[in-house]
């Protein structure tokens, strides 16, 4: 039976009843930090969608006794309205590359894009589309590719709470590296798409998020790969903010590597950067 228990993290809600008013294919949607009152501040129609963006950037160099080099990059765009309604359509577009070497031997090579389009059929439920691919040199992915439908409900949308879930199916196509002597282990299959995505503002100058999405194989659900991402960001300026970032990657039927080991199932990635929004 398909165990989805570690990919759910859910902190505990405030009770404070919600305000009518999101990452997607083993990679959460992402969004943009803002904090509630922005629409105010600026003097924007609520119920219009404006387009709010973030990068974030971390590198490292040492050279010397130790040669190690590594650099961390996301960028994360959403289009929405402050106040949702029927009819009203959200974009979301999500992008991140991890690098790193050590001695002159790469350690990490890691590409990721995502994008994801929700039309809204009341001010809480939605209807999706999805596709997204990502490369992973380490797990031996040379590319996995998905598009999918699905449906969402914005279950809480409040000043501090935002939280969503999302039911679905997609296609998936995985090309690994192969090697001589060893079976494929290419695939492509059809997959239910299980996510929810929760963001809490702590106050003025902390905001936590969180975003999963699970793959299952219709036909086998022991076969699934998954993505959690949780961040934590700190307001520094108007503009500038810090992220600590933990991304678990799971996949529950690793390939092989060059000596016919089977793979680790989960990778992790913690990183701290700095962003700036736009």
């Amino acid at each position: 039976m398909l165990q989805l228990v570690p990919f759910f993290a859910f902190p505990l809600l405030d009770a404070a009843p919600a305000a009518a008013t999101e990452p997607g294919f083993g990679f959460p949607r992402y969004e943009a930090p803002y904090r509630q009152d922005d629409a105010e501040a600026q003097e924007v129609d609520p119920t219009k969608s404006v387009w709010k963006a973030a990068v974030t950037l971390g590198a490292s160099s040492a050279s010397g006794n130790t040669d190690v080099k590594s650099i961390a990059f996301t960028g994360d765009a959403v289009k929405e309205a402050a106040e949702k309604a029927g009819g009203q359509q959200r974009y979301t577009l999500g992008l991140s590359y991890n690098y790193a070497e050590a001695e002159g031997v790469q350690t990490q090579n890691r590409k990721a894009i995502n994008g994801q389009v929700d039309h809204f059929l009341s001010a809480r439920s939605y209807v999706l589309g999805t596709a997204g691919a990502m490369t992973d040199d380490q797990a031996n992915l040379d590319l996995r590719w998905t598009a999918g439908v699905g449906y969402g409900n914005q279950f809480v949308d409040s000043a501090k709470w935002k939280v969503s879930g999302e039911l679905g199916i997609s296609y998936v196509d995985e090309d690994y590296e192969e090697f001589p002597g060893l079976p494929s282990s290419d695939q492509a299959f059809t997959a239910a798409r299980i996510a929810y995505n929760w963001d809490w503002i702590a106050n003025d100058n902390v905001n936590l998020t969180q975003n999963m999405a699970a793959y299952p194989n219709v036909e086998d659900p022991n076969d699934f790969f998954g993505t959690l991402d949780t961040r934590a960001k700190i307001v520094l300026t108007e503009k500038l903010f810090t992220q600590l970032r933990w991304l678990w990657n799971y996949n529950s039927n690793p390939p092989l590597d060059s000596t016919g080991v089977r793979l680790e199932r989960s990778d992790h990635l913690v990183e701290l950067t700095i962003g700036w929004t736009f």
